[in-house]
């Protein structure tokens, strides 16, 4: 009777898991644990299917579960990169101009869409893509500079006016 609980939980988590992942806005999401959840799922689909291939009616509701997910697979990196830390205004409307999802209103935050209404984005995935890792550097080299001048805020740098045309700073070697 095991194998039955199995199957019959995994294909509520399955129709659970893909309900909630599409119906959800994007930035909403979070993509690793969607990939783990993802990667359990299909797995666990495959395996039942095996389990019960001597039951053809039953194993298909397997193979349904497990069709399903592989459909779903590639969206995955859509969440991720429509999660990416970083993202601003400009690039989202890259994103959005480049997918033109079907009723995004002017001015609407792609990232609160969910995947349904982002259908036919994965086909953009490189570009999406290349939006995101450059957000990314940028958000990166930011909290950088950010860093950079906190470190230097403290510091009081005094000077001297020097031959009357210039200035020098005054006080200790800083190493």
């Amino acid at each position: 009777i095991k194998p039955y609980e199995e199957l019959w939980a995994m294909y509520e988590n399955v129709e659970s898991c893909l309900n909630t992942w599409t119906q959800t806005g994007v930035s909403g999401l979070n993509s690793e644990e969607i990939r783990m959840t993802h990667k359990k799922l299909f797995s666990l689909a495959t395996k039942l299917e095996k389990t019960f291939e001597k039951l053809p009616r039953i194993a298909k509701i397997a193979q349904n579960s497990a069709a399903k997910m592989k459909s779903f697979k590639p969206k995955i990196d859509v969440v991720r990169i429509m999660t990416t830390p970083g993202l601003k205004e400009d690039h989202k409307a890259k994103m959005a101009k480049r997918i033109n999802p079907q009723g995004m209103s002017p001015g609407e935050d792609i990232t609160n869409m969910n995947l349904d209404q982002l259908d036919g984005a994965e086909a953009h995935i490189a570009y999406l893509d290349e939006v995101a890792d450059f957000a990314n550097r940028q958000y990166q080299m930011e909290n950088t500079l950010k860093e950079m001048k906190d470190t230097w805020k403290p510091i009081n740098f005094e000077t001297l006016e020097w031959k009357g045309v210039s200035h020098i700073l005054t006080g200790e070697t800083v190493e």
